[in-house]
């Protein structure tokens, strides 16, 4: 039938978003698509070990976030803001960054452009913006302070896995 999508009744603005966003996305490699056909949800952490940080102030994004991010083999540690998103980046080095747009203090944005003055693009982790808002220039702005994806709160698995997916360690692989 050629299906691409799928949508509940009602539909919400930011479901409907993604699904436009994801059938013209070129993104997705072949590598990708292969991954994902020949992965587990709960053996994602294995087959791609990963580093994340979850830059959130909202308790209940972070369990969300988190228990996705448990169910699919991670472990994830927990910044409430942007200035403390930085201050752990500091202290160790992630390969993700789950960041949300709108936090106190310091928001995803200026965050986001701290990080990439202060880190080269080569050690810098992946930067995933995290919103509720789905407007075209919110998407653009994120882009424009240097994220590299765009998902949209509340944060949906799959969209998750991949995002996640596209993401690389920073580590050195052992010989």
């Amino acid at each position: 039938m050629g299906v691409q999508a799928q949508l509940a009744k009602p539909v919400r603005h930011s479901a409907l978003f993604n699904a436009i966003v994801k059938l013209f996305d070129r993104k997705v490699t072949l590598g990708t698509a292969a991954l994902l056909a020949t992965t587990r949800p709960a053996d994602l952490g294995k087959r791609l070990p990963l580093r994340i940080l979850v830059a959130e102030d909202n308790v209940i994004n972070v369990k969300l976030i988190t228990l996705i991010l448990n169910r699919l083999g991670y472990r994830a540690d927990v910044a409430g803001n942007g200035q403390a998103a930085i201050e752990a980046l500091r202290r160790q080095q992630y390969d993700v960054i789950l960041m949300d747009v709108h936090m106190p203090d310091m928001d995803g944005i200026e965050a986001t452009r701290q990080i990439c003055k202060q880190w080269r693009s080569e050690v810098r982790p992946r930067i995933i913006a995290l919103t509720a808002g789905v407007m075209p220039d919110e998407r653009q702005e994120c882009i424009n302070a240097g994220m590299d994806e765009f998902l949209c709160k509340p944060v949906v698995s799959a969209d998750l896995v991949q995002a996640l997916v596209r993401c690389r360690s920073l580590q050195p692989e052992l010989p």
